[in-house]
């Protein structure tokens, strides 16, 4: 089977903040951040808030309805069934830690914006605004934007700040590395699996990996306008011969404040590393390379399910 080659085009940004009152973040702070970006850009976006999104005439207009309730579009050939599609947006921050930053100390939110969604990054960047002055977490804590940056192989390109306009983006199709034979993935945010059932040592890699593809191509296909064009069943196939190694995947349940509901929110995830051998590395590793950025599993677009993938003895 010839390897297939993904066409999704992805663009990470760094928002860089000066808190102006005390602010803590907890473990994994990327939940609160999209939290109250959602809120943001409902607020300066919605022309009837009390409505329900998909009843609304401007649904498929709405930077909100865009960004986070994620309409099927009428015209699309898939997904037929379900009113929603996968989002374009994936809050990707660098920071994982518990943090306190004190009024003047600055931080980042991460975000990575898939294919057309890029072209609403000024609206983007007005909701980012925005959530400073709304403020994190239950004490409200107030924040001011900064600058905005583009990450790039070899660094970062402003995109824009307080004295400027934004910038186009740079849209390139992002280099792969060759596959290595053996792969460890490391959840770095928790991994909320579909299945409520989900035990570690009943883990099948084959779903984890058609997982990873399925988003892929959904994404590819809604904001880059093009299906892909895979052999899904011959890949399933091959996915279900691959061998686990190794499985240190540990339960861990974490909390974040919700901008929307006023109160805090409780998921249960895991944390660790999965060791594993692809039957046929190359088919599988242009997917696996993508899914760092874009994550896997439930709540992906709040932070949740990204993770590192290392050739296996690497740590």
């Amino acid at each position: 089977m010839q390897p297939c080659t993904p066409h999704l085009i992805l663009a990470e940004y760094r928002f860089t903040f000066t808190a102006r009152d005390p602010l803590t973040l907890p473990l994994f702070s990327d939940p609160l951040r999209r939290s109250v970006f959602g809120l943001a850009l409902h607020q300066q976006s919605c022309i009837a808030p009390n409505a329900d999104c998909a009843d609304c005439m401007l649904c498929h207009q709405c930077d909100f309805a865009f960004f986070i309730k994620g309409p099927r579009p009428p015209e699309a050939e898939i997904m037929r069934k379900v009113g929603t599609v996968p989002l374009p947006h994936i809050f990707h921050s660098d920071q994982c830690g518990a943090a306190s930053i004190s009024p003047g100390g600055q931080f980042s939110h991460g975000l990575v914006l898939a294919g057309a969604a890029c072209k609403r990054l000024p609206a983007v960047i007005r909701a980012m605004e925005k959530s400073g002055r709304l403020g994190f977490g239950s004490d409200r804590a107030k924040a001011e934007l900064l600058q905005v940056a583009q990450v790039l192989p070899g660094g970062q390109r402003l995109i824009w700040d307080q004295q400027g306009e934004v910038q186009d983006s740079i849209m390139e199709q992002a280099l792969v590395p060759p596959a290595p034979a053996a792969l460890r993935l490391h959840f770095l945010t928790p991994y909320l699996p579909s299945d409520k059932s989900f035990r570690p040592e009943t883990l099948e890699i084959s779903r984890l990996l058609m997982a990873v593809i399925r988003r892929v191509s959904l994404l590819q296909y809604f904001y880059m306008g093009c299906p892909l064009e895979a052999d899904f069943r011959a890949l399933k196939d091959c996915a279900a011969q691959s061998e686990v190694m190794n499985i240190a995947l540990r339960s861990h349940t974490t909390t974040w404040w919700s901008a929307r509901q006023g109160r805090e929110v409780e998921l249960r995830g895991f944390l660790g590393t999965v060791d594993f051998a692809p039957r046929d590395p190359e088919l599988f590793w242009p997917f696996l390379w993508l899914g760092q950025w874009l994550h896997i599993g439930k709540q992906a677009s709040k932070g949740f399910g990204r993770y590192q993938v290392l050739s296996w003895g690497d740590g």
